[in-house]
């Protein structure tokens, strides 16, 4: 979340902005694909370039410049870098209660568990 709003800051003082996202989607443990394909589609209308599925593996500097290398493709340089790990939650105790999970601990409009 914290990534996608730093990225839509740097857009809009129309820095070159690239993301680069291990999973298929963005945000895709706080929203539905469908309102993650709506994410996509306005960061991308505000000129970022995001990269889907990808494991970036290690951040060099080199002289004033970042390179940035991926598993699987071309490496690309960058004058700064910016890293947003996300987060998991954490169910396996809530999983030993018995509480329902999905994206994590399933809760109804008052964020009582169901």
């Amino acid at each position: 979340m914290i990534g996608c709003k730093v990225v839509s800051d740097l857009a809009t003082c129309d820095d070159q902005v690239t993301l680069y996202h291990m999973m298929d989607r963005l945000m895709e443990r706080q929203l539905v694909k469908e309102d993650s394909v709506t994410l996509l589609n306005v960061k991308q209308s505000a000129s970022v370039n995001i990269l889907l599925e990808q494991n970036v593996l290690r951040l060099q500097q080199n002289g004033k410049r970042i390179i940035v290398n991926i598993a699987e493709g071309p490496e690309a340089n960058f004058d700064a870098v910016t890293v947003s790990c996300g987060f998991k939650p954490r169910t396996e105790l809530a999983l030993k209660a018995g509480l329902e999970i999905s994206r994590g601990i399933r809760v109804n409009q008052y964020l009582q568990e169901q």
